[in-house]
C-alpha cells in the first residue's frame, strides 16, 4: 500500500470493488481513504481471498492488481481463470536476502525440538539455497508448518515428511497449528 501510494494516491470511484489478502493490508488501505475493503474473515492469502464470492464470476470484469514481479502468482491465475481483464501495477520489487551468517549459525544451534514456520516461498528458497545439505537435513528433521497448501507442497518437494497445514499466515495460526501438533504427538 505504501508503495502504490509513493506513486499515485489511491482513491476508491464508484462501482469498485477493494479487496485486500489479509486484514493488515486491508487496515493500510482503509488508513489511505479506501472505506470499504474486502478480505478473508478466517483466513489472509491469495488461496483465501479467491474464496470471496464476489471473485468468483469475474468474466470480462476489469480487475487492477497492484503487486510486485513475481509475487501473487496464485491470485494472477485465480483472477484469469476466472476470465478476468488484468491490469497488473508492479509497484514494488521482491528482492531475496540470503540470511547473515550469525543467522544461519544460531538456526544450526536451534534444539531440535524446534519448529520452522512458513509464511513465504520466497523466503523459504532464500534460506534452502544458504544452507548446505547438512544444514538442510537438520531442518527437515523438525516439524514445519505452512500457511498455505502451496507452501505445504513447496515443504514437501524439499523432502518434509508432513508439513503442518495453518489457517492462514498470521503468526497466531502458525503457533496454534504448532501446538496442536505437539499435543498430538506427546
Amino acid at each position: 500500500v505504501r508503495f502504490a501510494r509513493e506513486q499515485r494516491a489511491l482513491r476508491a470511484r464508484a462501482g469498485q470493488h477493494w479487496f485486500a489478502p489479509g486484514a493488515g493490508t486491508a487496515a493500510a488501505l482503509q488508513r489511505e481513504g479506501i472505506d470499504l475493503v474486502h478480505f478473508p474473515a478466517r483466513a489472509a492469502g491469495a488461496e483465501a481471498l479467491l474464496d470471496d464470492p464476489l471473485l468468483r464470476e469475474l468474466a470480462g470484469a476489469r480487475v487492477g492488481l497492484l503487486t510486485a514481479p513475481g509475487g501473487r502468482d496464485a491470485l494472477l491465475d485465480g483472477l484469469r481463470s476466472r476470465g478476468a481483464q488484468l491490469c497488473v501495477a508492479c509497484v514494488y520489487e521482491r528482492k531475496a536476502q540470503r540470511p547473515p551468517a550469525a543467522r544461519l549459525r544460531a538456526l544450526a544451534d536451534l534444539p531440535a525440538r524446534s519448529a520452522l514456520l512458513l509464511s513465504s516461498g520466497e523466503a523459504l528458497a532464500a534460506l534452502w539455497q544458504s544452507l548446505d545439505e547438512p544444514g538442510r537435513a537438520a531442518l527437515r528433521g523438525r516439524s514445519c508448518v505452512a500457511s498455505s497448501q502451496r507452501l505445504a507442497k513447496q515443504a514437501r518437494e524439499l523432502g518434509f515428511k508432513a508439513p503442518v497445514l495453518a489457517q492462514d499466515a498470521r503468526p497466531e495460526h502458525l503457533l496454534a497449528a504448532l501446538a496442536a501438533h505437539a499435543a498430538r504427538i506427546r
